[in-house]
């Protein structure tokens, strides 16, 4: 076996890799310079990979000083250890989450744009809370059919359910809906939920 051609087969496979990443990712020597930067994280970054590699990365990104990214990145080269943040960063306007990774010659950092996450996990909490405080009772149970012997069970109710019944919702959760059934449950109205 040729070690040397090993060798350079091994790194052209991991740079495929990291060039085929939908991360960025980087690396920072112990001067804090760029030793690399795969295609997204140049992207990302707003730099030319030839303008970052070699660059000092406080001269390239004063505005990290004294933010929550500095302290990760100086804490994970001191103790030797991996370091993972989701933070804002103001002058993008955007949301990352960054994992730093130290190694004997540095570290790497892995890098994503997860605003558009964040944006629908706060929507989605609006929605919840809005329907959670409905004054009108919000039920959900499975599709499956409701003439199944067990039923569908029910996957949500909001708080309104103690208003109307006196159930909490963790009462009913993972019941039958037959729960609520009683004598003028039968006859036309359950057909039509049935038929629904």
């Amino acid at each position: 076996v040729d070690f040397k051609v090993e060798s350079q087969r091994l790194t052209d496979q991991l740079r495929n890799v990291l060039e085929g990443m939908t991360d960025g990712f980087y690396m920072l020597d112990g001067d804090w310079r760029f030793t690399y930067a795969n295609e997204r994280a140049a992207s990302m970054l707003g730099h030319p990979r030839d303008a970052l590699e070699g660059a000092v990365f406080w001269d390239m990104f004063p505005e990290i000083k004294g933010t929550a990214f500095e302290a990760m990145f100086r804490e994970a080269r001191e103790r030797g250890t991996s370091q993972r943040l989701t933070e804002y960063y103001a002058p993008f306007e955007r949301w990352f989450e960054v994992n730093v990774h130290p190694g004997a010659s540095g570290l790497g950092i892995y890098f994503r744009d997860v605003t558009e996450e964040r944006r629908a996990a706060q929507q989605r909490y609006l929605l919840e809370k809005a329907i959670r405080e409905l004054n009108e009772v919000v039920l959900i149970t499975e599709a499956e059919p409701i003439t199944a012997p067990e039923g569908p069970r029910i996957t949500y109710v909001n708080d309104a359910i103690t208003a109307l019944n006196g159930y909490k919702p963790e009462e009913v959760i993972n019941r039958t809906p037959r729960l609520f059934h009683g004598p003028e449950t039968e006859g036309p109205e359950l057909a039509r939920l049935r038929a629904a």
